[in-house]
């Protein structure tokens, strides 16, 4: 992976649903790979969690061309998110694994998102069409409030960039997040597909996928941003600490940009339980509401 600064200002924006938010960033980080989480709790201002709530902890650690990250918060009530992303070893050819988990108590709402970006070069013999693709495994405890959508669930997007052109993940952990979170942000952008596993408000446990399929020409890069998200509502749980597990299915050809040792983590052995929505992001100053279609990854103002 490589890490390259541009000096000078740079004017970035983002725009999600129907929220725009601008900022100026003084330097900028071009990335070929990182990864990102974001962990928040919520107290809801009505007992049903109906209406708005607002954030009194969260962290967002992650630097711009983090090969892996992870945090998590509890209180003493009993609420706790975790996630994690890093990108994979040279078995796996440095595919995203995320995992995510979040459990509320009554009158809470709290969300984890974990975000990992790849870029891979294909060096193969001619056009391939190949898929990329990652299963979820996942258990959830459904409660009653609507301040969100709570649950688990995981998305895949594959998009190229202009021929020589990194990825900016603008400065901070903050930047670097919105960037995984809101991809509208990279210039020349163009999407080759996406796909997204919804869960179902019913379901307690199950496994889910997605996956894209593309046709790779000789010389190019490619990226692929994968996100998991787990929330949790009103006393309800969501875990996908059992990871979001992605791969190519047949990687011969290809260069990951960043392979490393991606460390193995026993889901039990960890101290908070994972979260996972997933959708548009909409940018505010103090708020992120982000939901491409159906998830959603807030982080509110305090």
């Amino acid at each position: 992976m490589t890490k390259n600064t541009i000096s000078g200002a740079v004017f970035c924006s983002i725009a999600f649903a129907a929220v725009t938010m601008f900022w100026t960033c003084a330097r900028a980080t071009d990335i070929t790979s990182g990864t990102g989480v974001l962990v928040s709790l919520h107290q809801c201002t009505d007992d049903t969690c109906d209406g708005a709530y607002s954030r009194y902890a969260y962290q967002e650690p992650a630097n711009p061309g983090d090969p892996s990250s992870s945090t998590s918060l509890n209180d003493s009530s009993g609420n706790s998110v975790f996630a994690m992303a890093t990108l994979g070893n040279a078995t796996t050819d440095g595919a995203p694994i995320l995992r995510a988990s979040s459990t509320s108590t009554a009158g809470n709402y709290n969300i984890a998102s974990a975000a990992a970006l790849q870029s891979y070069t294909w060096n193969g013999t001619g056009p391939a069409t190949l898929t990329f693709g990652g299963t979820l495994t996942f258990s959830q405890t459904m409660t009653s409030g609507t301040v969100g959508p709570p649950g688990v669930g995981a998305a895949i997007q594959i998009f190229t960039l202009a021929t020589g052109q990194s990825f900016d993940a603008g400065t901070s952990p903050s930047d670097n997040m919105n960037a995984l979170l809101g991809l509208t942000t990279q210039s020349g952008l163009q999407s080759l597909g996406s796909s997204q596993y919804q869960f179902a408000a019913a379901t307690a446990a199950s496994t889910g996928s997605a996956s894209v399929t593309i046709t790779l020409q000789q010389g190019v890069t490619y990226w692929v941003d994968a996100i998991l998200q787990a929330a949790s509502t009103n006393g309800g749980a969501s875990d996908a600490s059992h990871t979001f597990v992605t791969q190519w299915s047949n990687s011969v050809g290809l260069t990951a940009a960043t392979v490393t040792a991606a460390p193995e983590i026993d889901p039990a052995t960890t101290s908070t339980p994972l979260v996972f929505l997933f959708g548009s992001l909409a940018v505010l100053r103090g708020r992120r509401d982000y939901r491409p279609h159906v998830f959603v990854c807030n982080k509110p103002a305090g």
